[in-house]
């Protein structure tokens, strides 16, 4: 039960599960309309885009209809906790600077950065606003789950809304600090600009697997300090939006940029950067 991350059940088709180690069972019990009724029930009126959170919890309930809009799939995601595990991150993630994770799908930087928030919001409280894009940090019913501590959040169901509700955030609210999970898709990053320029520190995800990734990337380059071509050379003509970036190796190593600028400013001069490697609580 511990690595089982996803029940699906397809009308006629085995009770399927998916198991976090990449295992993928079938059983050998169909699944039934009853059975899809019931979960139905169970669950309340399904959103238009298909999903249903509960209250208070990391998981997600899915639907699919045929074109007669009756449902024919439903998948369960369960999502899981894991406590304290930014807890040896603590000592950078207390300074006021913005943070910066990065790693590839799959990693854990969702789960590091929902215990990272934690942490941030000891300092910032409510202050810390929450951009949750599909509520995938906090979980998708109306009662977030408790390891948002003091923070607040907003909730982003449909991902083209993010940018939307970044500025209603922005805007509305006063926050000191703003956290989002993925950024660079949704029409988000010149408002992060300009909210760092705005004295509203950043906590944010990249998809890549180093720093050196991200510079790659030229989508995401304003928020590493602008940087253009003089002749041979790159420079950096302005600060990033970020005080420090994290590099999410494994589940269980951190690589830590202490000073983002320094970073960049020794990647592009083709030498590397100085940084720290932290394990994680297993």
């Amino acid at each position: 039960m511990e690595q089982l991350e996803e029940i699906v059940l397809d009308l006629h088709m085995p009770l399927r599960l998916a198991y976090g180690d990449g295992r993928l069972i079938e059983l050998e019990r169909h699944t039934t309309r009853a059975d899809l009724e019931t979960v139905k029930y169970a669950v309340g009126r399904f959103r238009d885009d298909g999903r249903r959170g509960v209250d208070g919890t990391l998981h997600r309930i899915s639907a699919a209809k045929n074109d007669d809009g009756q449902i024919v799939r439903i998948t369960l995601r369960i999502g899981r906790y894991v406590p304290y595990v930014a807890e040896p991150l603590r000592k950078w993630l207390e300074r006021p600077e913005g943070i910066l994770l990065i790693g590839p799908p799959g990693v854990g930087k969702t789960t590091l950065l929902r215990d990272l928030i934690r942490i941030r919001a000891e300092r910032h409280g409510f202050r810390l606003i929450v951009v949750d894009s599909s509520n995938e940090l906090f979980g998708d019913g109306e009662v977030p789950h408790s390891s948002l501590g003091r923070a607040s959040r907003l909730q982003v169901g449909s991902p083209e809304r993010q940018a939307k509700v970044l500025l209603e955030a922005i805007s509305n609210h006063s926050p000191r600090e703003i956290a989002l999970d993925e950024i660079g898709y949704r029409g988000d990053l010149e408002l992060m600009h300009s909210a760092s320029k705005r004295g509203i520190s950043l906590v944010a995800s990249v998809h890549g697997h180093t720093l050196s990734d991200v510079l790659e990337n030229t989508q995401l380059l304003p928020l590493l300090g602008r940087v253009n071509e003089r002749g041979a050379a790159k420079e950096r003509d302005s600060r990033p939006a970020f005080g420090m970036a994290l590099e999410i190796r494994s589940r269980r190593e951190v690589i830590v940029h202490q000073n983002l600028a320094l970073a960049v400013d020794a990647l592009l001069e083709g030498t590397d950067p100085e940084v720290d490697t932290v394990a994680l609580i297993k």
